[in-house]
């Protein structure tokens, strides 16, 4: 079955572009697309994909202790569309699309989508930026860590980071800061960046801190 005939069987009101015009958008192949859409359509039959079908095509993607409630909780309002209550295909391709390639520019725009709540702020202060510190430390230690043993670690590494970020020491930091720190800092991410789509999906789709 194509991915026409499949989007036939979809509600009306949530059907993706054509293969063509998704592959000319997103410059992913066609088979690469197909293949995400098959996974996205076996989640979500409807197109419009909650936050719980998020977190099953999360887990057949990365280890299932590593995909903490709250790191899935802040990817999927990064995908999400306007309601942030819903991805559709669309608005997964679009915000893979959007951090390739991997520039200082993408890296800063993906990673306030992460730190905002799906891009909407300009801006973020030390508390959101620990809040997203922590959620990626859960990640990397699975939801088996020891969470009083990082603690401490966790705030030094976000205190330190935001300082980093933090040049005008008003407090916040902009999307001018980020990219500014991702320049200065080519090989390093304070985020989650999804990578160059893959056979096996978006499995690498994070850079750890």
């Amino acid at each position: 079955m194509d991915l026409d005939e499949v989007v036939d069987k979809w509600e009306i009101g949530v059907q993706p572009p054509s293969l063509e015009q998704l592959t000319q958008r997103t410059q992913f192949s066609p088979k690469w697309i197909k293949y995400m859409y098959a996974k996205f359509k076996n989640e979500s039959p409807t197109g419009k994909m909650k936050e719980e079908e998020f977190r099953n095509l999360l887990a057949s993607i990365i280890a299932p202790e590593k995909a903490t409630d709250q790191y899935i909780s802040r990817l999927f309002t990064a995908f999400a569309g306007v309601d942030k209550k819903t991805i559709t295909f669309e608005n997964l391709l679009d915000s893979l699309s959007h951090v390739q390639p991997q520039t200082a520019e993408t890296n800063a725009k993906w990673t306030m989508r992460l730190i905002t709540g799906g891009g909407e702020g300009d801006c973020f202060g030390y508390s959101a930026f620990l809040d997203f510190t922590q959620s990626v430390f859960q990640l990397n230690e699975g939801k088996s860590g020891g969470e009083e043993i990082n603690k401490e670690s966790v705030q030094q590494r976000a205190t330190k980071i935001f300082a980093e970020l933090d040049c005008d020491r008003d407090g916040l930091v902009t999307y001018d800061d980020m990219i500014r720190f991702f320049q200065k800092n080519n090989d390093s991410s304070i985020g989650f960046t999804p990578v160059s789509p893959a056979p096996n999906g978006f499995a690498n789709c994070a850079k750890p801190l």
